[in-house]
């Protein structure tokens, strides 16, 4: 059976379905991949040069969460309008790069770390606060995965890790929401973290210091 003409709702299910048909899996990678891979390039090129195997290592990273669990995330996605599942796929696909830019921040600051015979490093107040910040924004993202979906997640660290405006992540096609929604999402986040953290009437720290989280 030809699939091209199948909507993206009716491929979904073809996909999903006890038969598991390879040809229409055949298509949802012909037809999303491009769209996961372009996302993928942008996020990457925010912060390093993307080149080809870094690109298809990220896209084949989207595609295992998307399989991962019977295919949980997809069998949990649900069709709001027409473009949804592409708008979702796109928000997959800024996670996965978001995560791999952490863990190769990680990496980075333990290739940094002194050996236990190097000169002890002067200690200084600004590197301190810095840590200190990187480790809050860490618990803070750790327990946003823990209670809200990855979709206001994302829109969160859009507004306060880098720098979009409501009106602008608005304007994303792959957010799906209008400006009042995401407004609400930045406000309600932000007044979660100011309970659990408990920072009074402080806002969650912005990411001045490079901290990935």
């Amino acid at each position: 059976m030809n699939y091209c003409d199948f909507s993206d709702r009716d491929l979904l299910e073809r996909c999903l379905s006890p038969q598991r048909d390879e040809a229409a899996w055949n298509e949802f990678v012909r037809r999303f991949r491009p769209i996961i891979a372009g996302v993928v390039f942008n996020c990457l090129n925010r912060w390093k040069k993307p080149h080809k195997d870094l690109i298809d290592d990220r896209v084949h990273e989207s595609f295992i969460k998307l399989l991962a669990g019977d295919y949980r995330a997809l069998r949990n996605f649900e069709f709001r309008h027409d473009n949804s599942l592409r708008g979702y796929l796109k928000v997959i696909a800024s996670n996965v790069v978001q995560d791999f830019r952490r863990r190769d921040h990680e990496e980075e600051e333990e290739a940094l770390e002194p050996d236990a015979d190097s000169p002890e490093i002067a200690d200084s107040g600004d590197f301190a606060g810095q840590t200190e910040t990187r480790l809050l924004l860490r618990q803070m993202d750790a327990f946003l995965q823990a209670h809200v979906p990855e979709h206001e997640r994302t829109v969160f660290w859009l507004h306060r890790r880098q720098g979009y405006s409501a009106r602008e992540i608005s304007e994303l096609r792959d957010i799906g929401l209008k400006l009042k929604e995401v407004e609400y999402v930045i406000w309600k986040l932000t007044r979660l973290l100011m309970d659990e953290f408990g920072k009074g009437d402080k806002a969650p720290p912005e990411d001045t210091a490079g901290a990935d989280v």
